[in-house]
């Protein structure tokens, strides 16, 4: 089995990493680092450059861990769908605290792959 490890570059994102690795060798599990690129990815934060993936991939190769990055306009669905594709027994995505308009206007990513997982699902703050 697998840990599913939603990944964005920022500094809360560090918390969500280590917490999904910790988990993963207590588990005894495998650990897939996954970045989304959406359609406005080179202009959004949560897209890691080539140089970064390969970096990450690098850094997580001493853990057992691999680093993947696919292409979705949906963040959500591309997690539960990749969760679902390998298997995971663990979904890890990190939370913020979001304003009631915001999350009104916005959705959150998050809360979706909360209430749709199929698998347990550990939310980082």
């Amino acid at each position: 089995m697998t840990v599913l490890i939603a990944y964005t570059p920022s500094e809360t994102s560090r918390e969500v990493l280590d917490t999904g690795l910790r988990y993963a060798r207590s588990l005894g599990e495998q650990a897939l680092v996954l970045n989304v690129l959406t359609e406005s990815a080179p202009l959004v934060e949560s897209a890691l450059s080539p140089d970064g993936v390969a970096a990450l991939t690098d850094e997580l190769d001493a853990s057992e861990a691999s680093a993947e990055q696919v292409r979705n306009p949906d963040v959500a669905d591309a997690v539960l769908t990749r969760a679902g594709e390998i298997g995971a027994s663990l979904v890890v995505v990190g939370v913020r605290h979001r304003s009631p308009v915001g999350k009104l206007l916005l959705g959150s990513v998050s809360q979706r792959v909360v209430l749709e997982s199929e698998v347990p699902v550990l939310c980082v703050k």
